[in-house]
């Protein structure tokens, strides 16, 4: 291993390097090479003028450093120096130097730090005989960066001394950029390696804790990914690292991989320079959100909007708009200009501190005046970040925890990205320029965005298979004006921060701005180099954007009843999980088909450009087909026909292109009209269906019948294989594609055939739809479908996944609170999303785990640190004291039991359809069994269902479902206990209910004691519905994982009490801190707060939260109108609840009062419903005419005013609140402070003591 210093290369000028420097006569290139086996010595049969040296590297000994005496003398010399540069000092230095050299001989030699500018002469007048010299010229007295040729040793008892030395070599330049190149013989992350099992133990962990140390990362590398090869054996273990300061030394720097040339290791070769072409200035306005925390800015932003520069506008709003919307743009660009300059204004800010305070003594006023420039820091430190924040695109990690280096490094990481250096086109040459790249890429989407036509009769054929059409209820809201409510809902349904603007306007400015788009390409994988490696994302304007998700909003509405239920994507009752279960089902029986005389195959389709290719005729085809109104499909229209592209590539914006077809990935309505276009695909297989021309498959004999499933563009189609079917396939898509414009990429599709399938028939299959042989793919919607018996290696991309994201996040760029974030909102995400159909392997989970644990507390590779306390420590809720973050396992089986909440709720679905078809036919979803040959995700369903059962409770209605003492219902028992030797005529708890849906008090007494007597009066009975399976976890009775997730988790989430006995033994000094560490929560468990400081604490808590957003309504009530105010009081001796009300008027006059008792145990909220139901019942009898009505108790107000039915005990008490809130014309509902509703509590309190309704009227007669 080598290492030297080279120098800064600058763009355009012969290479200026420093010293410490080598010598060399030519002028080096703008890269370097590295082949990993070294050359054989050249053979000589020449004198030698110095004896064979040997030098020693690393632990081996090496003799390829030969020199011998060139044939003639050449040696080409730089000018000498001028006479005032050649002192007495540097004329010794040069009899010292050749000295040196006559008596040791070298056969290399490394001169540095000569500080003159051209270190060849000083090599040439010291009379060495040399072959080869390679000079470093300095700049200035220093610069250049820091380069380490490295070689890891392969061996495991030796991997630990060369790491150790690759540390050490940090310290010779630790503040020099630095480019680490050569063979680790260690990679980063498992995509580093062909192979599926999990890597060697001592594998990855030294090479993430070195990059991780020193804020390394990997060059991004064109080429073959992998760099050795043995056997089948491929592996990347050649790298070329540098640091953060190497990367903006040469942002456009790239490592290519090479081919082998002989070695088992490709050469590697490090562009500095690469393509000339930089970025362009970015001249579009961008509105930075730190601007937001400048005190002059409302009032600027007043100004400019209310200043109209086109007078011409005025007539035009959208017009007058967009001019207004300029005005400000320019307004803020010159005023935002100098408000970015954060490095000047941090060091004038320290440099005057730094003023105040350098005195021997230091006055009152220059404290002030130091304070007053800390906050001044501390405001532009939070603008600083903010602003990184916005241009890194980081939208899982919040700005104010002091993460401003991630996010200028994910900032700086997106730009290179991003950045096109080369395009490969489709002879395969290569271009750099600029206008050579835009022009290949104007006219690729040029061409792609040109319409082909439409056959008619393909749509027709296509649309016949679709039967549902718009209600007439439907057509009419679609044709009615839009509201200044759907307007509002639709631009606050946009992201923050984006709003992409083309150019300034002008006076000439049209309305065909509007609908101007920015295309911006984005890298589909990495190392993109062909046009179709970027995908074109439409960067709309804000305008048009409220313009299209306004319609978007009212076209989804409609597409439920429209859209088959073979598509599951971006419709609110459909779910991408329904798809993959479904296609797991279908899938695990094709691969377990091994009988029968016709096989089952599963056709995986790739759609080319799916959004690109979308012909417009078709849309308004179909429009039309499903009867939407002439008005709506004009606006659809206007909006695709309207459009116009402008690409943005390194910043520069092409020509314009005016497109003929296609849908814009970017746009609100797009995702919904292409529902519409996918809808043709499964039209034109009904079609085919009914004709009896083309079958699905059947899983079970009474399972419904799959032909195919859709999410959007993924396509899978299930068959029967046989030489007529594959015929009818290769119909229905051409048909499709003469419809849409949507074509197969037959290369890129696989397919699937059942084991029972001979030979000769997949093969005809096969060629008929000119597929590929290749195994099939078996991800689908970015999960796995087959599965072996090793679970492990399926989803050993989790890992992957999460091991390459750790190994770039360098923990050193975050704060405690951004890795708390980064690993709950991100690595703890990734997956979730398997984990909610599949059960994730324990050793997998475990091996998930460690990584985060290790990421925590800093011990990556072998820098191990103290963990000093458990993952499942860090895993208890913050309540508790602990971190909050993920059990893997618990977390995997909530996923899972929602799943089955699901399957439970919804039977008419289709998932749920086929899982009973195959499963339980003859029994329900809570009882059903294993079953037979079941697949992978129905067993990890089941493992979920246990945990679902655990937390289901019955919701009494009539009662007749449920069994006294076998079912779950009574919330605070186990089980429900009968008086000894008493047994019901009935079984069911119908047999306690009244006719009219009250417990039967005597009954009660009969059966139970009356300590079971008291809990059963505690449970409402739902007045309209029967009984139902409710989440006894959640108010709302609704499933949810985050409940789910904390019931299997709740042996972990109260730790029991420390001993105190532990803090009292003797501990050395040292280690008491430490032990004490390991001993303490993690954060102060606020279960510990007791009784009015753990309120105080809550309120603190949400005060910033909700009193700003929510404050108390001043509620004002009109003339002629009244205020009804009400209350519930409970008494836990007598199990009674009392009912307080009161009326006034708008001067707070009381009108009349009501005082009412029931003899029930209701939990609190559903007394103060019940108190607010019998007022308002109270009310209407007596007509008095109500506008406002006031509770103290907040939940119940919110769940009126955002009343949705749900599955809550409650719902039927708020339905019925609700119902009778529709004779009070305009009444609106508010929440008040128990401050201020004393009158109705003590009301309610002095009903207590009374058997019966009171009421008082103060004036004889109601206005």
């Amino acid at each position: 291993m080598t290492t030297t210093t080279l120098p800064t290369i600058s763009k355009g000028k012969a290479p200026m390097y420093p010293q410490p420097s080598l010598v060399s006569l030519n002028s080096p290139p703008l890269s370097s090479l590295n082949i990993n086996d070294p050359p054989a010595p050249p053979s000589s049969t020449r004198k030698r003028s110095f004896a064979r040296q040997t030098c020693q590297v690393g632990s081996s000994v090496r003799s390829m450093l030969k020199r011998a005496r060139a044939s003639h003398p050449d040696f080409a010399v730089v000018p000498s120096m001028s006479d005032n540069e050649e002192t007495a000092g540097s004329s010794r230095a040069f009899q010292n130097f050749s000295l040196l050299v006559k008596q040791h001989q070298p056969q290399l030699l490394f001169v540095m730090e000569t500080k003159l500018p051209d270190s060849s002469s000083f090599v040439a007048r010291a009379n060495m005989y040399f072959d080869n010299v390679f000079q470093v010229p300095r700049t200035g007295l220093g610069g250049g960066f820091h380069l380490s040729c490295y070689y890891g040793s392969p061996y495991v008892a030796d991997k630990q001394i060369s790491w150790t030395l690759l540390h050490r070599l940090f310290d010779t330049a630790p503040l020099s950029p630095w480019l680490i190149i050569g063979d680790f013989n260690d990679y980063l992350g498992f995509n580093d390696r062909n192979t599926r099992g999990l890597p060697p133990s001592h594998a990855m962990h030294s090479f993430k804790s070195f990059i991780g140390k020193y804020s390394l990362f990997p060059l991004v590398f064109s080429g073959s990914r992998f760099t050795w090869k043995h056997g089948t054996t491929l592996e990347r273990l050649d790298w070329a690292i540098v640091n953060q300061k190497w990367a903006d030394l040469y942002p456009m720097a790239s490592l290519q991989h090479l081919g082998f040339f002989g070695s088992d290791h490709r050469a590697l070769k490090v562009l500095l320079e690469g393509n000339p072409v930089m970025f362009a200035r970015n001249t579009t306005f961008r509105f930075d959100n730190h601007w937001l925390l400048e005190p002059d800015f409302p009032r600027l932003l007043r100004e400019s909007w209310c200043t109209d520069l086109i007078s011409s506008a005025s007539n035009n709003p959208i017009l007058t708009f967009l001019s207004k919307q300029n005005n400000c743009s320019v307004s803020l660009s010159s005023w935002g200009r100098n408000k970015n300059q954060f490095s000047n204004r941090i060091k004038s800010i320290q440099s005057d501190m730094e003023r105040l305070m350098v005195g021997p003594t230091v006055s009152p006023s220059d404290v002030k005046k130091a304070n007053d420039l800390q906050k001044n820091l501390d405001t532009l430190l939070v603008k600083e970040e903010i602003f990184w924040k916005q241009r890194s695109r980081v939208n899982w990690l919040k700005a104010g925890d002091k993460n401003t280096k991630y996010f200028h490094n994910r900032a700086s990481a997106r730009k290179r990205t991003n950045f096109i250096k080369s395009l490969t086109l489709e002879d395969n040459s290569q271009v750099t320029s600029i206008n050579d790249i835009t022009t290949s890429f104007v006219q690729f989407y040029t061409d792609l965005f040109t319409s082909q036509g439409t056959h008619t009769e393909a749509m027709t054929f296509a649309t016949q298979g679709l039967s549902n059409r718009l209600t007439p209820t439907q057509s009419t809201f679609l044709s009615s004006p839009f509201t200044f409510d759907e307007v509002k809902t639709a631009l606050f349904q946009l992201a923050g921060d984006k709003a992409p603007a083309l150019y300034a306007l002008t006076t000439n400015a049209d309305l065909s701005q509007v609908n101007e788009t920015i295309l911006v390409l984005i890298p589909k994988i990495k190392n993109a180099s062909r046009v179709k490696d970027f995908r074109p994302i439409s960067l709309c304007s804000t305008l048009y954007k409220v313009v299209s998700k306004t319609i978007a909003n009212r076209l989804k509405t409609t597409l439920p009843d429209l859209i088959s239920h073979n598509q599951g994507a971006f419709l609110s009752d459909r779910i991408i999980f329904y798809n993959i279960i479904i296609a797991n089902e279908v899938i695990h029986a094709i691969t377990n088909r091994k009988h029968g005389k016709v096989g089952w195959a599963a056709l995986k389709l790739d759609m080319e450009k799916a959004f690109d290719k979308v012909e417009w005729a078709y849309i308004e085809h179909i429009l039309h087909h499903f009867g939407f109104p002439y008005p709506f499909i004009s606006l659809i229209l206007n909006c695709l026909s309207s459009v116009s592209f402008r690409l943005r590539i390194n910043n520069c914006l092409s020509h314009q292109i005016l497109p003929t077809r296609g849908i814009r990935q970017g746009d609100p309505l797009s995702p919904y009209l292409f529902l519409l276009v996918a809808e043709g695909l499964s039209g034109t297989i009904n079609a085919k269906t009914h004709s009896n021309s083309f079958q699905g498959i059947s899983i079970s004999r009474s399972a419904p019948t799959i032909s195919h499933l859709l999410f959007a563009d993924d396509s899978l189609l299930f068959t029967k294989v046989t030489s007529s079917a594959a015929m009818e396939i290769k119909d229905i898509l051409n048909l499709y594609n003469l419809a849409t414009g949507q074509s197969v990429n037959f290369h890129k599709s696989s397919i699937l055939f059942s084991p029972n399938t001979i030979s000769s028939d997949f093969r005809s299959f096969r060629d008929t739809l000119h597929l590929d042989d290749k195994p099939f793919i078996d991800k689908y919607l970015g999960v796995p479908q087959c599965f072996s018996r090793s679970k492990t290696s399926s989803f050993l991309f989790l890992l992957q996944k999460a091991s390459s994201k750790l190994s770039v996040w360098n923990q050193n760029l975050f704060s405690r609170a951004g890795k708390e974030v980064l690993l709950k909102a991100v690595i703890q995400a990734i997956p979730s999303y398997a984990m909610s159909c599949f059960r994730l392997p324990v050793s997998l989970c475990k091996h998930y785990t460690k990584l985060m644990s290790k990421f925590w507390w800093g011990s990556l590779g072998q820098n191990h640190k103290i963990h000093w306390k458990k993952w499942d420590n860090l895993c208890t809720s913050k309540f508790y004291g602990g971190l909050g973050f993920r059990n893997i396992v618990h977390h995997n089986q909530a996923m899972l039991a929602k799943q089955a909440w699901r399957i439970l709720t919804t039977p008419d679905s289709l998932v749920a359809q086929i899982l009973k078809a195959k499963y339980f036919k003859r029994n329900d979803f809570l009882h059903a069994p294993t079953g037979h040959s079941p697949s992978f995700c129905w067993r990890s369903i089941l493992w979920g269902r246990d945990l679902l059962i655990k937390g289901l409770i019955w919701k009494i209605g009539d009662g007749t479902l449920v069994n006294i003492s076998d079912s779950n219902w009574l919330p605070s028992h186990d089980k429900v206990v009968l008086k000894p030797g008493l047994f019901p005529p009935s079984q069911n708890v119908s047999f306690f209910i009244t006719e009219d849906r009250h417990w039967d008090l005597s009954k009660l007494r009969r059966y139970f004691d009356e300590e079971m007597c008291n809990a059963i009066l505690a449970v409402p009975i739902d007045p309209h519905n029967n009984d139902t399976l409710i989440w006894n976890h959640h108010h709302s009775g609704v499933f949810t994982v985050n409940s789910a997730y904390h019931l299997a988790n709740s042996n972990l989430s109260s730790p029991g009490p420390s001993n105190p006995a532990t803090y009292k033994r003797p501990l050395p000094p040292l280690f008491a801190p430490f032990v004490y560490l390991t001993m303490i929560p993690i954060l102060t468990p606020l279960s510990n707060v007791p009784g009015q400081e753990y309120r105080d604490a809550q309120n603190r808590i949400s005060i910033s939260c909700h009193t700003s957003h929510h404050p108390s309504p001043n509620v004002q009530v009109p003339d002629d109108t009244y205020r009804l105010s009400m209350d519930a009081a409970l008494s836990q001796s007598t199990n009674q609840h009392g009912y307080g009300a009161v009326i006034t008027d708008s001067k707070g006059t009381v009108i009349a009062t009501l005082m009412a008792t029931s003899h029930t145990a209701l939990p609190p909220i559903f007394a103060e419903a019940e108190a607010l139901h019998r007022a308002l019942l109270w009310c209407r009898a007596v007509r008095f005419p109500i506008a406002v009505i006031t509770s103290d108790c907040q939940t119940l107000v919110h769940r009126i005013q955002n009343f949705s039915p749900d599955r809550s005990a409650l719902l039927g008490l708020v339905a019925l609140i609700v119902s009778s809130l529709s004779s009070f014309l305009g009444a609106v509902v508010h929440h008040i402070p128990r401050s201020t509703n004393t009158t109705a509590h003590d009301l309610a309190r002095s009903a207590l003591g009374t058997d019966k309704e009171i009421i008082r009227n103060l004036f004889s007669s109601s206005p």
